[in-house]
């Protein structure tokens, strides 16, 4: 069944050749080929769920920091996931990087807590990637940018450090 399969699906021979081969009748081996074609469609294995794009992870991400419920945002990041903050020594940042999503989901709800309820936190494109852009007025507060693994969140890069987010600008959709 195989040697019949793979003559006829991958090296496109007829079947009068294929018989010459295997010594069987061309119309035998158009047999064995379709039976090898239904084994084949009853084997192979069902499609796995897709995993959502990351633009739906990065806004439930936000949700969850939103509602503050933190086992949400636990199941949104990698077991392995690590932040990463830039505030350059010249605004408060976390100086280590934060390892697991227990702590990193701790830390996420501690920040947005304590923050000035005037920062506005919109998603964003940054240097290609997915993330969020947090505007304090018309100055950025912080970037931040997502690395994804799938329908998890395996990275995440913020930057504080108002020297580096000179260049980012609002703009108002419309």
């Amino acid at each position: 069944e195989r040697a019949v399969f793979l003559l006829r699906e991958a090296f496109d021979y007829d079947y009068d050749e294929i018989a010459a081969i295997v010594h069987k009748r061309p119309d035998n081996c158009r047999q064995i080929f379709a039976r090898a074609r239904k084994h084949l469609a009853r084997d192979r294995p069902h499609e796995p769920p897709r995993s959502p794009a990351p633009h739906d992870v990065a806004r439930e991400f936000m949700e969850a920091i939103i509602t503050r419920d933190r086992g949400r945002l636990e199941s949104l990041l990698a077991a392995d996931v690590v932040f990463y903050s830039d505030g350059g020594g010249q605004v408060p940042a976390a100086i280590n990087p934060i390892l697991g999503p227990e702590r990193v989901a701790r830390f996420l709800l501690g920040v947005t807590r304590k923050q000035d309820p005037a920062i506005v936190t919109e998603p964003a494109l940054i240097n290609g990637q997915l993330g969020f852009v947090s505007w304090l007025g018309d100055a950025p507060y912080a970037a931040t940018v997502l690395e994804f693994d799938g329908a998890v969140i395996r990275r995440l890069h913020s930057v504080r450090n108002p020297e580096k987010l000179t260049a980012l600008r609002r703009t108002i959709a419309g």
